[in-house]
């Protein structure tokens, strides 16, 4: 997924290196692509780590550095230190870094296991409802003033 802006531009260097892969602008069924990952490489927003969580897959986290507050920072971190995921940040991105982080993943099926475990251990599949709950009840307690 690359966004509409950079789209051409990284389906012309994949094609120009013979790399087979699926560029596109915007996916919309995150669930289906996040089921046959091994390892997702990702942002680090509350809804992809959502996303991370509720799919229960390992990831790589690249907190998007201008985000406010560095929110993505915060998040990534998080899910690291419940070790449900790694985190490199923009500073430390390389493609060295990027792809020994992916093949020593790879390299250790446990540890996937492991990582996807743990997020999947984060996951609130139930969130709607129990805010929905939360809500109920005060206005049940407003109500009743």
């Amino acid at each position: 997924q690359t966004g509409e802006r950079d789209y051409d531009a990284v389906r012309t260097a994949y094609a120009r290196r013979e790399i087979l892969a699926e560029v596109l602008p915007f996916m919309t069924n995150m669930p289906e692509r996040f089921a046959w990952a091994d390892v997702i490489v990702c942002r680090a927003g509350a809804i992809t780590a959502a996303e991370v969580a509720a799919a229960g897959r390992a990831a790589i986290f690249i907190p998007f550095g201008r985000a406010t507050d560095s929110h993505q920072l915060r998040n990534a971190q998080e899910m690291a230190r419940a070790n449900a995921g790694r985190v490199i940040t923009e500073p430390e991105l390389t493609v060295e870094k990027l792809t020994g982080e992916i093949f020593s993943l790879l390299d250790q099926p446990g540890e996937i296991e492991r990582l996807s475990s743990n997020a999947r251990a984060l996951a609130r599949p139930h969130a709607t409802q129990e805010i929905v709950n939360l809500i109920e009840e005060a206005a049940n307690v407003q109500a009743k003033r």
